[in-house]
């Protein structure tokens, strides 16, 4: 049974009584109409954006034809419906109000308030798709929509006498259950899905290509007692990107350089409070240490390698994801190696946008220029999620 036919026979069990309901509708008519009210109220309120919507800034067209009047004038009103809809956004006192909104129901109910986030333990967050991979929930045929490209760019770079290294990071529930739920022990880890085990042993025995143990590596760091995933944020450490930047280093090559780098403190919210949208001030930020790479160590070759991957390797790089920069995985591998690297990534799709950009660029690409190493980096959870159909074909 699927979860949509088992959440109906729930529904169907369910009873609730009259006086509930009646409370239920009147609290939510009630709600309702508060909002409407205190949006037309001096201060607050959309009176600006009624005010910008009623008086048109621009003429209309009306030297073209009757059917090109009529488009052009259609254009406009939908592009003015757009602002209006944009400035009520913004000026509307319920806007200002769901950053508190969210933080009473993280509080008060351990509920984000958004289907995305789930609430653990200690003040942990976890990311609702990141938890359906590591419960097995992801649907079969997708994963074996994956299998069946990987096997493809694998035949494909065999050809041309080029190496793949898959890295596929595992979810944070995987390492840390206990943080989400009591039902495991705060020190385990959970056993990893065998279908998507006995993927990975499969890929590992094709020709030219080798499967990073990154579930290992990071298992054997939380057990020595170091922090493998943010509190509140869907990506890993600064331990935990350094030691899959290691192993990754040494199977591409015998001797790597010895980095020297200082320690900076760096904090951040999280990506997981901003998905939220909880209020800065009332929210407390995770601080970790991270070691920059600095600017002056440069490439020594050419790049020989292609690295495919998502925001698990711009986390400390991209000061966008808001850790800082100058200090991920993107910036540690090139250094660890001596070369530079053609880093393709897509923060929200690992997936098609990157396949696609190799497929290209492999046809482009003549015999001296090809790469040696091809590394495709991704969250275990886009095996479900990610448009694996029609790559490498």
């Amino acid at each position: 049974m699927d979860r949509e036919k088992e959440a109906w026979e729930e529904l169907e069990r369910s009873s609730v009584s009259c006086g509930s309901r009646w409370l239920l509708v009147g609290v939510f008519l009630f709600a309702v109409f508060a909002v409407f009210v205190v949006d037309l109220w001096h201060p607050y309120g959309p009176r600006d954006a009624v005010r910008t919507f009623s008086e048109r800034s621009r003429p209309l067209e009306t030297d073209t034809g009757s059917f090109d009047k009529i488009r052009s004038w259609n254009r406009e009103v939908l592009t003015d419906i757009e602002g209006f809809e944009a400035q009520i956004e913004d000026e509307s006192v319920l806007a200002r109000t769901i950053p508190f909104y969210q933080w009473f129901m993280v509080r008060a109910l351990s509920t984000s308030g958004t289907g995305r986030v789930l609430i653990g333990r200690d003040d942990w967050y976890f990311l609702k798709e990141g938890l359906e991979t590591t419960l097995g929930w992801g649907a079969e045929e997708n994963l074996k929509k994956a299998d069946a490209a990987v096997r493809r760019l694998a035949g494909q770079l065999a050809q041309k006498g080029i190496s793949l290294i898959l890295v596929p990071i595992p979810g944070k529930a995987d390492l840390y259950p206990g943080q989400f739920s009591s039902r495991f022990t705060t020190d385990g880890v959970l056993a990893p899905a065998q279908r998507r085990e006995r993927f990975y042993r499969n890929w590992a025995s094709l020709p030219g290509v080798d499967v990073l143990p990154a579930r290992e590596l990071l298992t054997r760091l939380r057990e020595k007692g170091q922090p493998v995933f943010l509190e509140r944020d869907t990506h890993w450490t600064p331990a935990a990107m350094e030691t899959v930047a290691r192993a990754l280093a040494d199977s591409i090559q015998e001797e790597v350089a010895d980095i020297e780098s200082g320690g900076e403190p760096v904090s951040s919210p999280g990506d997981l409070v901003e998905m939220m949208r909880l209020p800065v001030a009332l929210t407390p930020e995770q601080q970790v240490e991270v070691e920059r790479i600095s600017t002056e160590i440069s490439s020594t070759r050419e790049s020989g390698v292609i690295f495919l991957g998502d925001s698990f390797a711009a986390v400390f790089s991209d000061a966008v994801l808001g850790w800082g920069e100058n200090a991920g995985l993107q910036d540690r591998l090139p250094a660890l190696l001596g070369e530079s690297f053609d880093f393709r990534l897509n923060y929200g799709d690992p997936v098609s946008g990157p396949g696609r950009q190799l497929e290209r660029l492999l046809n482009s690409m003549g015999e001296d220029s090809r790469p040696r190493v091809v590394i495709w980096e991704f969250a275990e959870r886009f095996l479900d999620e990610g448009e694996w159909d029609g790559l490498f074909r």
